[in-house]
């Protein structure tokens, strides 16, 4: 749910559709995005190593159970990423692209490499596309969280002791 407020946010206030909106303030929501979701992680991992695993955390654990709530929002902003870019917004890239092509002309770059340019983001003009890309990405970003919170929740179980002596041989 993070993620797609943040998306919202980023759709209500222009960010990268507008060139008077500053891209510092993208930069500033894509890292309190981070912090959120990095938050949202740590208190999963935290919530199942207290609760199902009795305390004890692994980082393979770790790792597991925060790519499993990375997939969920990952799954989540996907299906949503589709809705907005076909029923809600379906201008929006064209938005992007030419704010992209007022940019692209303010620095002087010559006509060939702004077609070339324009051809690369139709690419991601498929929704599904973007889809794909916020699953690989949101899963991205959901490893090295776990990875962060494995290092700081990790607690290994005690070694079992034998529940009889080890047999001494006789000599």
């Amino acid at each position: 749910m993070v993620l797609i407020v943040q998306n919202l946010l980023s759709s209500i206030l222009g960010i990268g559709q507008d060139p008077d909106v500053s891209p510092y303030l993208g930069i500033l929501l894509t890292v309190v995005g981070l912090v959120i979701s990095f938050f949202m992680i740590y208190m999963g991992i935290k919530e199942i190593r207290d609760n199902e695993l009795h305390g004890y955390l692994t980082m393979g654990q770790a790792i597991r159970k925060g790519l499993k709530i990375a997939l969920i929002a990952g799954i989540l902003l996907a299906v949503y990423s589709v809705i907005y870019a076909k029923l809600i917004d379906p201008d929006m890239m064209d938005r992007v692209i030419a704010a992209q092509e007022e940019e692209w002309a303010n620095r002087n770059m010559n006509e060939d490499q702004i077609e070339m340019a324009k051809k690369m983001m139709y690419i991601f003009k498929n929704p599904f596309l973007l889809a794909g890309i916020a699953i690989i990405s949101t899963c991205f970003w959901g490893l090295i969280q776990s990875l962060i919170a494995g290092a700081i929740l990790k607690k290994e179980a005690p070694p079992h002791m034998p529940m009889t002596p080890p047999s001494i041989p006789s000599v």
